[in-house]
């Protein structure tokens, strides 16, 4: 479904958001747009990033392969927020316009991200003050009434805009590493299916696991391996995932969740 937010909200937050589905209820999934902060122009992208092939497909196709549920209440916002920008960044040449026009777009759209990014490091690793972010932006022809709106933004959210850029980037390298390994017999299709069936983790671990599930069936090998590096990765990842599993199956017990 495809919503608009409450206008009592309409005022805050951010232009759109995907609800995540229910682990038990895949086939619910709600996209909702304010239309104060979405013109009609940002539509397209906007549903590639929130829905497909963003957040929405990401999510629904990594549940698919029935990982272990632990993974589940892990967070890696850099790779679900870096391919959903990934996403919208690749849309742009879907939307029957010219290159010229496409590329233009998608690079109005990451110059917008990466100084948003810029300033992120500068306010929460800097210690920017607000005159300091007024400076920053003054430089890109933001008056300074607007500089201290984001600059509240910003404040609010640490390392928020970060997750897009940077994430989006970490993907660059990948498909770079990917190309560069396949050659002539590159396949995006290939990449794509790579990284999604590794589902979200830190960037060091899909490098290290994508060369491994490019032919991986079943899956659950692949998630078994998986398991052992986030043992070490997390020390109470072993107690998390037995009292997961044991919440789980309590529920499947009593209430047949699933």
């Amino acid at each position: 479904m495809i919503l608009n937010i409450l206008p009592s909200a309409a005022g805050f937050g951010q232009s759109r958001h995907v609800l995540s589905a229910q682990l038990d209820n895949l086939e619910i999934n709600s996209i909702y747009i304010n239309p104060k902060g979405t013109q009609s122009s940002q539509l397209y992208p906007t549903l590639a990033h929130e829905g497909y092939p963003g957040h929405l497909y990401q999510t629904i196709y990594y549940e698919s392969t029935h990982p272990d549920p632990i993974r589940s209440l892990l967070d890696f916002g850099g790779y679900v927020e870096g391919w959903a920008t990934y996403a919208e960044m690749g849309s742009y040449y879907l939307m029957g316009l010219s290159k010229e026009q496409a590329t233009l777009l998608q690079k109005k759209r990451l110059y917008h991200t990466g100084v948003y990014a810029l300033a992120d490091i500068g306010i929460h690793y800097d210690g920017w003050s607000v005159e300091d972010t007024e400076a920053f932006f003054k430089n890109y022809g933001i008056t300074d009434k607007d500089a201290r709106e984001i600059y509240k933004l910003i404040l609010g959210s640490p390392a928020n805009y970060l997750k897009y850029y940077i994430g989006y980037v970490e993907f660059l390298e990948l498909k770079k590493m990917w190309v560069d390994e396949k050659g002539k017999d590159f396949l995006q299709k290939e990449f794509h299916s790579a990284v999604l069936k590794i589902g979200p983790a830190p960037f060091e671990i899909v490098e290290d696991y994508m060369w491994k599930c490019k032919n991986q069936f079943p899956f659950s090998n692949l998630s078994i391996s998986l398991e052992a590096r986030f043992v070490k990765a997390f020390p109470d990842y072993k107690r998390a995932l037995l009292h997961c599993k044991r919440t789980l199956l309590y529920y499947e017990k009593r209430f047949l969740f699933f």
